[in-house]
């Protein structure tokens, strides 16, 4: 069901760009329609990332996490595998984006999870107080 919430929401936004790079030797008639189009996109692709947000599950394991990337394709990573995280903004919801050594995509850790508290918890119970994610978590919330 959520790959296809995600393949309407890409269908959406490929014939915005599409339509706008049609338009586009026409610069005012192609702002207009563009600016329309671009819009009409976004609206499609955000019900499709907050439908991913609250239906898809974060979870915490004693060797990593697992989560979910930009296509709605969850990937488990070890804690040492971690190598970076960034504070990250899609559609108005904060998250984390995690990269990991394992992985080609980066993991979105979104930050507000039903009960943050208890998820930051285990991360530092099961990666570490100094651990990248456990700090990021700690300054984020």
């Amino acid at each position: 069901m959520m790959r296809q919430i995600l393949y309407v929401g890409i269908a959406v936004g490929a014939v915005g760009f599409v339509l706008v790079a049609i338009l586009e030797f026409d610069l005012v008639r192609a702002t207009e329609i563009g600016a329309a189009v671009a819009v009409a996109s976004m609206a499609g692709g955000a019900p499709v990332i907050l439908a991913m947000s609250f239906f898809q599950v974060t979870r915490v394991f004693e060797r990593g996490l697992r989560a979910y990337n930009l296509r709605g394709h969850s990937e488990t990573t070890s804690w040492p595998a971690i190598s970076r995280v960034e504070p990250s903004t899609l559609f108005g919801l904060k998250y984390i984006a995690v990269t990991s050594r394992e992985s080609t995509t980066r993991l979105l850790v979104p930050l507000f999870l039903a009960d943050m508290a208890q998820f930051r918890s285990l991360v530092v119970q099961r990666a570490g107080s100094e651990h990248i994610l456990s700090r990021s978590l700690e300054s984020n919330s």
